[in-house]
């Protein structure tokens, strides 16, 4: 048995020990390497920081998050719960490993991928209610048709992303940056405020 404390938390064989999962206020765990697994049925009443648990490969199933949910440069994480809900934002940047999304995700804040290398598609099901940016996205190919950003809608660098998604719904702003390989926006795309535009 391996036990590990980490500011003030307990991990035993990788795995968070608490008392209570019903987690009242913000849970830092972040640059805790031993980190492997987070307790079935946990619930935080505020902000959950898990930036560089780079042992960390996946969230266990019916995670609820109320602030923002940071897990940027977990590189081993491959994928996130089905149903997923984060009231804030969620930040997977250089989340190396993840291979897709879950179906049910639901981010009340901003959606951060960047350089998510791995990454090939965004969900049909996808809910974002503030900014998506999607930057350096290598081996994304495409968006879902009908996509709704409630916010700001960032791409810039996904070379293998060819065209946006028919339906297109952008409440703020599209910005639109080289390198890209999108040569044309859809006839259907709506856009609240403004389109920037360095490539096309």
């Amino acid at each position: 048995m391996t036990i590990v404390s980490h500011k003030g938390r307990t991990i035993v064989d990788g795995i968070l020990q608490l008392d209570n999962l019903r987690w009242k206020g913000d849970l830092d765990l972040s640059f805790c390497t031993a980190l492997t697994m987070l307790p079935e049925g946990l619930s935080v009443r505020g902000s959950l920081n898990l930036e560089l648990c780079n042992a960390l490969t996946c969230l266990p199933d019916g995670l609820t998050v109320d602030g923002d949910l940071n897990l940027s440069r977990c590189t081993a994480l491959t994928g996130l719960p089905t149903g997923l809900t984060v009231d804030g934002g969620l930040d997977l940047n250089r989340c190396t490993a993840l291979i897709a999304l879950p179906d049910g995700l639901s981010v009340g804040g901003p959606l951060e991928l960047r350089e998510c290398t791995a990454l090939t598609a965004l969900p049909k099901s996808l809910r974002a209610d503030g900014d998506l940016t999607l930057i350096r996205c290598t081996a994304l190919t495409t968006l879902p048709d009908g996509l709704r950003v409630r916010g700001a809608l960032f791409i810039e660098g996904c070379n293998a992303l060819d065209a946006l998604p028919k339906g297109l719904r952008v409440s703020s702003h599209l910005f639109l940056r080289e390198p890209t390989t999108i040569a044309a926006l859809p006839d259907d795309i709506d856009v609240g405020l403004r389109i920037d535009l360095e490539s096309l």
